[in-house]
């Protein structure tokens, strides 16, 4: 694989979660469709939901941190999985305020995840 320097993806792992997905680049390729059909969708559901309805919030979150750590989003799986944790606890305060950080982090994963799936043959 022509992969670019780890230093222009600082917000995607496309080797380790290639590696993930049994070294196929292929099977990465239809991941990160659904990814960025779905991911963003989570996260607005999330948004939405927050702070009316804290379990719609944390499955949201809790779904986001899966596909997010399944197709190298590393920090975005983080930041999800903490924000899930903090609406599972009832901390829904704390899930508002760290929701425009976990967004930043989608519009870089989406960018560098696109610019990947454009460079890579």
């Amino acid at each position: 694989m022509n992969h670019l320097p780890a230093p222009d993806l600082p917000h995607f792992e496309p080797d380790a979660a290639a590696a993930r997905l049994g070294g196929r680049p292929d099977f990465l390729r239809q991941v990160l469709v659904r990814f960025l059909q779905q991911g963003p969708r989570l996260l607005a559901e999330a948004q939405a939901a927050c702070p009316q309805a804290p379990d719609a919030v944390r499955r949201a979150l809790h779904t986001l941190a899966g596909a997010g750590a399944t197709c190298g989003a590393t920090a975005l799986a983080a930041g999800a999985a903490a924000l899930s944790h903090a609406a599972a606890e009832g901390r829904l305060e704390a899930v508002q305020a760290g929701l425009p950080a976990l967004q930043r982090e989608m519009q870089a994963c989406i960018a560098e995840a696109t610019r990947w799936a454009e460079l890579e043959p």
